[in-house]
């Protein structure tokens, strides 16, 4: 992550760096404004480079996007400890609301990015998407948790 130091450019290169941090975050302009606390306006302006992107705000999605990276390179190791050929089944949450509350993502679209560095690096994984429906009938009385849900996605792609 740059210093602050580092973060004290023109508007219209930190509307850049703006715009980088959206694309590496997975985050819709919407989804931004609301995770650092602004109307979807004030964000537009500073991707505009009408105005200046505040430095935390930039750090924050910053530490968000390595975050991510973070997450998918422990996703990596996980499946390179458990897959001898590299192969897995990967949950993939395209809907906020089915979104567990241990993964402590903002939205969905978070999510489907980290998941995209964890494809990038072992591209013999198996996309799962989640059903909530199919799921709350594999998972009967069972408690829903972490490993309820890989479990889950397994039988999906063993079929």
């Amino acid at each position: 992550m740059p210093s602050k130091d580092a973060l004290n450019i023109s508007p219209p290169l930190h509307s850049a760096h703006l715009a980088v941090l959206l694309d590496a975050t997975g985050l819709s302009q919407a989804e931004a404004a609301r995770l650092v606390g602004v109307q979807d306006r004030t964000l537009r302006r500073w991707l505009a480079g009408a105005r200046a992107t505040p430095a935390d705000v930039i750090e924050r999605l910053g530490e968000l996007a390595g975050a991510l990276d973070r997450a998918a390179a422990e996703a990596v190791a996980i499946i390179d400890a458990r897959a001898a050929d590299g192969t897995a089944a990967l949950l993939i949450y395209r809907r906020d609301e089915d979104l567990p509350p241990w993964a402590g993502l903002p939205a969905a679209s978070v999510h489907l990015s980290m998941m995209r560095r964890v494809i990038e690096r072992r591209p013999g994984c198996r996309p799962v998407s989640f059903d909530r429906g199919a799921y709350v009938a594999w998972l009967g009385r069972r408690a829903d948790t972490q490993e309820s849900r890989a479990l889950w996605a397994a039988s999906v792609v063993a079929g």
